[in-house]
């Protein structure tokens, strides 16, 4: 489970055995008392194979209806609904519209939901903390609801509810532990972040910020004194990686192209603390800066680690293969998936979209033959 804002394959995480090991120790607390309890009412309660056979559907159910509140936090904070992932199901926010689609990726497949700032606003750092704070603590808050009240239901309706319910309060407990799992931080080591106060949590509603920046303001307009309060050379942390690739993005679309390749190159020797899922959006960020630098190679070599069905957009994909294309001299085949991918982009779009777009509208112009 995740909140968004959490940006080859590396090691197995840590945090997983911690986590795979209180939901199996909450699940054998739930089913004992459960049964003991079910024993002393005298209550009968049929529990027939079909019930097992509901379980995974019951744990897709318990997953959305945890991501749910941390959108429901989101709405409540003023935020606009940018993702959700759950099981197959995906939907997103591509610049102006709502896409639903199927997930491929089954390390999001646990859930994954993120919100994001309104066009046109910025929050003051003690804002975007309480803001955040809502989004994180909605999750657990509406798994919790939802045990309280799915639990007592099973006397009286159906077992099914149980197995949902009893989904529910242990993903509310397991996701408020404090641990990392697959590269993003559990919703209880985000609150106890936020709790804590400090640089740490400074530095979060930063990236939190400029997070809301990607959709609205092109990277070179990004404030300057905000890129670089949050970046520090050699930081290995989760939300250091998040800072060192947004600040490779700002310098990249000001032309600063050594800086840019330095703080990309930052943001890969951290890339293990990174979910896997979103480890295409650093290597397409580096293949694109390389291609800017004329080094083909290198940029060939970073667009080979992009994999599909992860959180990088198609468009994104086909606009950095454009420029990986373009850089290798390959202008017809470059012409070509520069078209497809700025057909994807609207005219419309702003923030990063509008300088992929001038990007995309170059390469067209350089490689159309009547106009080289």
């Amino acid at each position: 489970m995740g909140t968004g804002l959490q940006a080859g394959p590396g090691p197995v995480r840590k945090g997983w055995p911690i986590l795979i090991l209180a939901f199996a120790l909450l699940g054998a607390g739930l089913g004992y008392y459960g049964g003991k309890l079910v024993k002393q009412s005298g209550a009968r309660l049929d529990v027939s194979y079909w019930h097992l056979a509901f379980t995974p559907l019951a744990f897709l159910l318990a997953a959305a209806w945890h991501e749910l509140g941390h959108l429901v936090g989101g709405w409540l904070s003023g935020f606009q609904f940018s993702l959700f992932i759950v099981g197959p199901i995906r939907i997103e926010r591509l610049h102006d519209r709502l896409k639903l689609s199927l997930n491929r990726s089954l390390s999001l497949a646990g859930g994954l939901a993120a919100a994001t700032p309104p066009p046109g606003t910025r929050l003051e750092p003690d804002e975007m903390k309480r803001a955040l704070f809502r989004i994180v603590a909605g999750g657990p808050l509406f798994s919790l609801i939802g045990a309280l009240l799915l639990l007592p239901a099973t006397l009286l309706l159906s077992a099914s509810l149980g197995i949902t319910g009893a989904i529910s309060l242990i993903i509310a407990v397991a996701t408020m532990i404090p641990l990392s799992t697959g590269g993003f931080r559990s919703d209880g080591a985000r609150l106890l972040q936020l709790s804590r106060g400090g640089e740490e949590a400074q530095r979060w509603a930063h990236l939190a910020i400029l997070a809301g920046f990607i959709y609205t303001t092109r990277p070179r307009d990004w404030p300057r004194d905000l890129v670089t309060s949050i970046s520090r050379i050699g930081d290995r942390s989760f939300d250091a990686v998040s800072a060192a690739w947004l600040r490779a993005c700002h310098h990249e679309d000001r032309g600063e192209l050594d800086d840019a390749k330095l703080w990309i190159e930052e943001a890969l020797a951290g890339k293990d603390e990174w979910p896997i899922a979103a480890l295409s959006t650093l290597h397409a960020t580096a293949a694109s800066i390389y291609a800017a630098r004329n080094e083909a190679a290198l940029a060939r070599e970073q667009f080979a680690f992009l994999k599909p069905g992860g959180l990088l957009p198609k468009d994104q994909v086909l606009y950095t293969e454009a420029l990986v294309l373009f850089a290798e001299g390959q202008r017809e085949a470059a012409l070509d998936t520069a078209g497809k991918a700025l057909a994807m982009i609207p005219a419309s779009a702003q923030g990063a979209a509008e300088a992929q777009r001038q990007n995309l509208q170059r390469i067209i112009a350089q490689c159309t033959p009547n106009q080289a």
